[in-house]
């Protein structure tokens, strides 16, 4: 199989949900069947290999929080349901940290002692989970990181999407939606948070020069812990305060802090008066951005990012090397070069909102229930 077919099939088969995307999941368990089959192994033979080395695999997504829907409301299900499609034997736990890496290394201790075979993590901690991928690998048990890359450590495998490359999408976003004078308050992620900070790096890549310049005024440059949208709103508050409501744009650096921004906004008037960016994408940011508070947003798949992660833990529990094309690119984590699948991006509007209905990331009438007749709900 080549790559361009295999890549062209990992977007078709991550992007088709159950009953509610265009084709049912019985035509999906056969394509990643074939899939698989044509990347060096046969269902068949990946069957009969089950029982000869572990017989019902302990695997782990770990994840940091709940206060981002997309961990517990789309990735730990669609990983679950990947999983299931793959090997159907495996058992498949999900750890939430709850915004706590000590929580975090504990659970991955706890997973080791219990003889898990794979970590699919998303780690809380970019420098503390560093820790717990040493204990995993001393134990030859692989990590896959997700979307957030550990330092220092040696991660197997990597599925994510460019942090840096969606920042400088949200600064070139800003810098397209205001004019000479302007005022834009820049809020963070998470300070612990490597994703966070690749983010930064992006956004600042092409606005510190326009900053620098003076036609445009930067207020904030804050970071919000755990990426929690009330500390969004306090910190939000504060700048509107120190500018006396002067701002004429937010950067926020994702969907649920945007969140928290536009509660600020509102108390004042300006919610929806003035462009506030995202990321994720999900049924809640969508809807902001159909009510005019949120201007856009940044979706990466997740059901085509579970996916690719199943396939490779599936590889994995099979004693496989997943093939090389199966990755896009490899990232440096100051240890290790990791093979990296990265998640497409785009920019949602509402103008091509339908995008996301089309891939069955939630329905019509879910997004337009009781929302302006804008976009896809016209």
């Amino acid at each position: 199989m080549s790559r361009e077919n295999y890549e062209s099939n990992v977007r078709r088969l991550g992007s088709l949900r159950r009953t509610r995307g265009v084709i049912k999941v019985g035509v999906v368990v056969v394509g990643i069947a074939m899939l698989l089959a044509a990347c060096g192994s046969s269902t068949s033979a990946r069957a009969s290999k089950t029982t000869s080395l572990v017989s019902h695999p302990l695997v782990a997504f770990m994840i940091p929080d709940s206060t981002t829907p997309r961990w517990t409301g789309q990735d730990a299900p669609d990983f679950i349901r990947a999983m299931k499609r793959l090997d159907p034997t495996a058992k498949v736990v999900v750890e939430n940290a709850n915004n706590s890496a000590n929580e975090q290394e504990a659970q991955g201790q706890a997973l080791l002692t219990k003889g898990v075979k794979a970590i699919v993590l998303i780690a809380v901690s970019e420098t503390q989970s560093g820790v717990l991928v040493r204990q995993a690998h001393a134990a030859d048990v692989p990590v896959i990181a997700y979307t957030r890359l550990p330092a220092n450590s040696p991660v197997s495998y990597m599925v994510g999407s460019d942090p840096f490359k969606i920042g400088v999408v949200l600064g070139k976003y800003i810098i397209s939606n205001t004019k000479p004078g302007d005022t834009v308050a820049v809020l963070n992620g998470s300070p612990t948070d490597s994703f966070a900070k690749a983010e930064h790096n992006g956004f600042m890549s092409v606005l510190k020069p326009v900053f620098k310049s003076g036609r445009l005024h930067e207020v904030g440059d804050v970071w919000t812990p755990n990426w929690e949208p009330t500390d969004a709103t306090s910190e939000m508050e504060a700048i509107l305060t120190e500018t006396h409501n002067n701002v004429q744009a937010v950067l926020a650096p994702n969907d649920g802090t945007a969140g928290g921004v536009i509660a600020a906004l509102a108390r004042v008037g300006l919610a929806g008066k003035i462009p506030v960016t995202g990321i994720d994408g999900g049924l809640t940011g969508d809807r902001l951005i159909l009510k005019g508070d949120l201007s856009m947003t940044v979706w990466r798949d997740p059901e085509v990012e579970a996916t690719h992660a199943a396939m490779i833990v599936a590889k994995l529990l099979h004693k496989q090397t997943p093939p090389k094309f199966w990755f896009t690119d490899s990232v440096f984590n100051g240890e290790v070069h990791i093979p990296l699948w990265l998640d497409p991006m785009y920019v949602i509007t509402k103008n091509n909102m339908g995008l996301e209905i089309k891939a069955g990331a939630f329905s019509k009438a879910q997004l337009c229930a009781g929302m302006p007749k804008v976009g896809p709900c016209k």
